[in-house]
Order: structure tokens, then sequence, then C-alpha cells
């Protein structure tokens, strides 16, 4: 029985970290589409490659921290006598880079939203709200 249920929890664990994975792809095109409506200038192109690119490099590196840490919370799952107070510190610090990915996702929203001018800012907010499923008014920008 133990053995089934640890079976079921690596699975579920797989499903989670696929699903993840397709949402990390989707957040990456989403953000390139919005970007492309904006009829931004050279100047503007320039700076938002910029920190396109510097996102880029540190999403990649709490990635593979994601990665290692998961693959460390699988071992101590497949072990023959896990520890519930250790899977869960582990699942903590997958959390926390989970959560540090998605506070870049905000600071690239404000970076990005500095270099627009007012019509810009509007069509940005308008399109982000809807890519995030919100159906808002951002006429105060």
């Amino acid at each position: 029985m133990k053995k089934w249920f640890l079976f079921g929890l690596v699975a579920i664990f797989f499903i989670v970290q696929a699903s993840a994975y397709a949402q990390n792809q989707q957040e990456h095109h989403g953000w390139m589409k919005i970007l492309s409506q904006l009829n931004l200038s050279a100047d503007q192109q320039k700076k938002v490659d910029a920190i396109m690119s510097d996102v880029h490099k540190n999403l990649q590196a709490i990635r593979l921290g994601e990665k290692k840490k998961r693959a460390e919370l699988s071992k101590i799952l497949l072990s023959p006598n896990p520890d519930r107070s250790v899977a869960k510190q582990k699942l903590r610090e997958i959390l926390a880079l989970h959560n540090k990915r998605q506070e870049m996702f905000a600071d690239v929203y404000f970076d990005i939203l500095g270099l627009l001018n007012p019509s810009q800012k509007q069509l940005f907010a308008k399109l982000v709200a809807n890519r995030m499923g919100g159906d808002h008014d951002h006429n105060e920008h």
C-alpha cells in the first residue's frame, strides 16, 4: 500500500512539473506576443530586448535550481523510508524558487511599463490583464 501511495505521489509530482514547464513556455510566448503589439520605437525595442535578455539568463538559473530541487525531492520520495519533514523542506525550497520566478515577471512588467508612452502603457496594461484572464479597465494609467 505504501509503495502505491509513493508511486501515486511521484506520478502527480511529474504531471505538475510537466504542466509547469508548459506554462513557462506559454508565458514566454505570451510576453513576446504582447510586446509585438506595442509598436515600439527602435530605442524602446533595444531596451526591452536588454530586459528580456537579462530575465532569460536569470530564469535559466532559477529553472535549473528548480530542476535540481525537484530531482532531490523525487529521490527523497522514492527512498525506502521517506522523511516527511525533509520532503516538506525540499518542497518549500522549490516553492521559494517558483515565487522568485513569479516576482521576476512582475519586475519585467514594471520595467517595460516604465519605457512606454501613455498610449502604449494603456495597451500594455490591457494586453497583460487579458493574458492573465482579467477584464480590467486601465484608463487610469
